[in-house]
């Protein structure tokens, strides 16, 4: 089970992943959509995000000082 962005939980093919992330290892949660893994935001604490939200924009991904 997990829970969606909109807060509803659904029941979806979950698993535990182990990525580098920043030069070290991590261990974080992931949902699979239509056969797609999705990880959650638990992977960005500590660091900042900043979207530009339209077709082509950038993402900044930054630690945290």
């Amino acid at each position: 089970m997990t829970r969606s962005a909109d807060g509803n939980v659904v029941a979806v093919p979950a698993h535990r992943a182990v990525i580098e992330w920043d030069g070290a290892i991590r261990i974080a949660h992931s949902s699979e959509s239509s056969g797609i893994a999705l990880l959650g935001m638990e992977l960005l604490r500590d660091f900042d995000l900043r979207a530009r939200c339209q077709v082509g924009g950038m993402i900044e991904i930054a630690k945290v000082p």
